[in-house]
């Protein structure tokens, strides 16, 4: 225990994050999921997981209280982020787009997320970067809102957990 607790302060000290792989579910049963399309990448709500490669989620701290996140998804070798674009105008909404990364060590606040608002094991997930939205799913595509819409839990794949991952 003692060893697993002086690990864990050697990472947050050193700023790397931990990377876990699992399952990024909505309150209603869908899972996400990545799509390419002629137009680029975009990040689905999906009923049935299939043959879909993992998430990998890389979790950081930001002080003792909050855990940011940022999710990666891969496919055909690619490694891809849902990103937050602040626009020119500051009193404009924040874009929301998908994009491949080539480091995806470097993670940097336009793809990290808070935790917010528990409600069990399901909570809101609060964008990093300015002006904060909410990541949120309309009409099973991913998207950001001013306000919550879509509850979130990560379900991890390690076998020796045996309850949901609290990212």
């Amino acid at each position: 225990m003692l060893r697993r607790r002086a690990a864990h302060s050697a990472r947050t000290s050193m700023n790397e994050p931990d990377k876990i792989k699992g399952k990024l579910e909505t309150r209603n049963g869908k899972y996400a999921r990545i799509e390419t399309k002629r137009t680029g990448a975009t990040i689905v709500a999906k009923q049935d997981q299939g043959n879909q490669p993992n998430v990998t989620v890389y979790r950081s701290y930001e002080n003792r209280k909050n855990v940011c996140v940022a999710f990666c998804f891969e496919l055909e070798n690619k490694k891809y982020f849902p990103v937050v674009k602040k626009q020119v105008d500051s009193t404009a909404p924040a874009q929301f787009q998908v994009e491949p990364r080539n480091d995806p060590d470097a993670i940097d606040e336009s793809v990290q997320f808070r935790w917010t608002k528990a409600k069990g094991d399901w909570k809101f997930l609060n964008s990093v970067a300015e002006p904060s939205q909410y990541l949120s799913v309309y009409k099973n595509q991913f998207t950001l809102t001013t306000t919550p819409t879509t509850y979130f839990r990560f379900k991890s794949n390690m076998r020796r957990m045996k309850r949901k991952m609290s990212v």
